[in-house]
């Protein structure tokens, strides 16, 4: 219930069948490969591509926002920053699951700093604005009026999502 298959695929477009088809895929890698899953938590992120690199290279798997903030040095950029503006394609509730905005989330309460998500779809706002605390939100589904224009004329809507950011929060 925990898995790759249960988290994710729905977010992905997955129905019940192709999820059952899914999972006794995963199950049966898994048991060709002989390898416990108790070692790669966290393996079914980005496609299965840690499992991957940890099977078959024997890769040692780290959270990714942990690596990717302390690379970029991230915190210390926030904590430098007027405001934060993060984003994802899709914000519900797996974002709260170590995902990349609920870090960032967690890094501009920790600094103070004012914080906007961006995203082609938001799930739930309400619900998550109590854990991720944003200033303001833009859907850019909303923005293009339909997800499929979104995706389809993603440049423009981050174009348009960044200039009504900028009426609204920089002539303040």
């Amino acid at each position: 219930s925990h898995g790759a298959v249960a988290r994710y695929s729905v977010q992905k477009g997955a129905n019940e069948k192709e999820k059952k088809f899914l999972e006794d895929g995963l199950q049966h890698l898994v048991k060709l490969l002989d390898s416990g899953t108790e070692k790669n938590k966290g393996a079914g992120a980005a496609g299965g591509l840690g499992y991957g690199l940890s099977t078959f290279l024997n890769a040692e798997l780290k959270p990714g926002f942990d690596f990717v903030s302390k690379t970029l040095e991230l915190e210390e950029k926030i904590a430098e920053s007027d405001f934060v503006i993060t984003g994802e394609g899709k914000v519900d509730f797996q974002t709260l699951d170590g995902k990349l905005v609920n870090g960032v989330a967690a890094l501009a309460k920790k600094h103070a700093k004012p914080l906007i998500i961006v995203a082609g779809q938001i799930h739930n706002m309400l619900a998550l604005q109590e854990q991720l605390n944003a200033l303001d939100w833009l859907n850019l589904s909303e923005i293009a009026s339909s997800s499929e224009k979104a995706i389809l004329q993603c440049k423009l809507w981050l174009q348009h999502a960044a200039e009504k950011l900028a009426r609204k929060h920089l002539s303040q």
